[in-house]
């Protein structure tokens, strides 16, 4: 799944819980530690409930570092997009 900003990868796992990775590719530490830490909470908040999968987040930065609403609204749009099959799995 994939928004202006943020693309997810899904794969199942057989664990009880979900593994959560980013991939920011960004040189300055300052801002890609900012994004990995809204990532962080993002995730958190939404993705609590599913179980047994292991999600990949990464964020196009080419244009920019991107705001904490964009980056909210995308990893929704994408998370909304994903609804259905992970409803089905749990």
């Amino acid at each position: 799944m994939r928004s202006d900003t943020v693309a997810l990868r899904i794969f199942p796992n057989s664990l009880p819980f979900p593994r959560i990775g980013f991939s920011i590719k960004l040189q300055g530490a300052v801002h890609r530690n900012r994004i990995r830490r809204q990532l962080t909470s993002l995730c958190r908040e939404r993705l609590a409930s599913i179980n047994g999968l292991d999600v990949i987040v990464s964020v196009d930065t080419s244009e920019g570092v991107p705001a904490f609403n964009k980056l909210a609204k995308d990893f929704g749009a994408c998370l909304g997009r994903l609804g259905s099959p992970v409803d089905e799995k749990s």
